[in-house]
């Protein structure tokens, strides 16, 4: 059809007979692809009666490569939403273009509608966009290389900036930060360090060889997020109120459920790191506890006890009690 579109457009108004004979296929076989053309691409295809050959009433028609149902071409619309996933990369400026291309050679489709009503919640890039760029181009050159970086890094654990010699073996997405997870020629094991916490990189001309079988997904099985370490089993209980939506998803690989008296809930999982699960379980309060292992359950009630002296001497004179949520989540 690509072919039959360009002699068209050449305005040499060319036959069914003289098509056949240059692209080297039946007559019936053209004027096939003529009506597909006509009916399914929308190709403003006229018949001249006096020299017997076919041309466009619109000169400008383009024929579109990609035929795209509505409902195709409104997923393109709405896989375009995800391209802030690749924020802070090279790639998202290329998955643009692709887009931009696609959407140009694509059939054209109704412009009501197109657009279905669906929405993602993704989270914003930390750090600078234009800095962790060129941090991830970088890191990706020389991942594809094998070639030993060296940075100057800032750890917010620490807060002290130190500077690092890292083979870099994956880069990685996680809440909104981009990630490159590599063997540290300091710590001498495979570590995870924040793009946007670089403050300066560049290539060195030591080379390594990647571990053919690594992948973060492997690499951090047992971890709730991106901090591992060996697994510990964890017991944990929830409240009537808070099971309602532990009940609703899988939190770990590892875990299993157990029900008990009044709606409450028993969690078991084993995880790499207990610094995530305190997190988790400080989020909701008095509707979760902590059973085991007892140095987990020691650090929440430590957490809890702090939090609870610095609001001590608040007034009581008013009812401080928050508004119930205007919808349920």
């Amino acid at each position: 059809m690509a072919r039959i579109h360009a002699l068209i457009a050449g305005g040499s108004r060319p036959s069914a007979a003289r098509l056949a004979a240059d692209l080297e296929v039946s007559r019936r076989t053209v004027e096939r692809d003529l009506e597909a053309m006509r009916d399914e691409l929308g190709a403003p295809l006229v018949y001249d009666r006096r020299s017997g050959g076919y041309y466009y009433s619109a000169p400008s028609f383009q024929l579109p490569l990609v035929n795209l149902t509505e409902s195709e071409a409104a997923m393109l619309v709405t896989a375009a939403k995800l391209i802030e996933a690749y924020s802070g990369t090279p790639y998202r400026p290329v998955i643009e273009r692709a887009l931009r291309k696609l959407e140009s050679l694509a059939a054209p489709a109704p412009a009501a509608g197109l657009e279905p009503p669906i929405s993602f919640h993704l989270e914003p890039l930390r750090g600078d966009e234009t800095r962790v760029q060129e941090h991830f181009a970088v890191l990706g050159r020389a991942r594809a290389l094998g070639r030993t970086v060296e940075m100057e890094y800032y750890s917010a654990s620490s807060d002290r900036a130190t500077t690092r010699r890292i083979d870099p073996y994956e880069l990685h997405r996680f809440s909104g930060a981009w990630y490159v997870v590599g063997w540290c020629h300091t710590r001498k094991q495979i570590r995870t360090f924040a793009l946007d916490r670089i403050f300066s990189l560049r290539e060195t001309t030591d080379c390594f060889v990647p571990p053919a079988d690594f992948s973060v997904a492997r690499h951090y099985g047992d971890a709730m997020g991106l901090e591992h370490g060996e697994p510990v089993a964890v017991e944990l209980w929830f409240d009537a109120y808070q099971a309602r939506w532990i009940r609703e998803r899988v939190w770990h690989s590892s875990q299993q459920l157990r029900e008990g008296p009044d709606g409450c809930l028993w969690m078991s999982l084993r995880v790499g790191s207990l610094q995530q699960v305190k997190r988790w379980v400080l989020s909701m309060g008095s509707h979760a506890r902590v059973l085991a292992p007892p140095e987990l359950r020691l650090a929440v009630a430590r957490e809890l006890r702090e939090a609870t002296q610095a609001y001590e001497g608040e007034t009581t004179e008013v009812d401080l009690r928050l508004p119930a949520p205007a919808r349920e989540v």
